[in-house]
């Protein structure tokens, strides 16, 4: 889809996410010319509800490390589900 703003790449990789398609929505993300709070949100979302939290902390160290953005309180709704397990428990505190 030619022209793509990020409203509507985001839109396509939360509708991927809802229908259990996570490694379509990974590859949309990858693909995503610049990413918003939104674009990593969605991710961090989609791997908490896959059950895959070390990747959701993965992309949540990479949010905010290597691309400087600032998190929102849906970030903040989803990360600590992630820590909940034994492997993400210091990262949660």
């Amino acid at each position: 889809m030619p022209g793509r703003d990020m409203p509507s790449w985001n839109t396509m990789i939360t509708g991927f996410i809802q229908n259990g398609d996570l490694k379509r929505a990974k590859e949309l993300f990858i693909q995503m010319p610049q990413k918003n709070v939104i674009s990593w949100t969605t991710m961090i979302t989609g791997y908490v509800q896959d059950g895959q939290n070390e990747k959701a902390l993965m992309i949540f160290s990479k949010m905010l490390v290597d691309n400087g953005v600032k998190p929102n309180q849906g970030t903040f709704v989803n990360v600590p589900s992630a820590c909940s397990n034994r492997a993400g428990f210091s990262e949660g505190q």
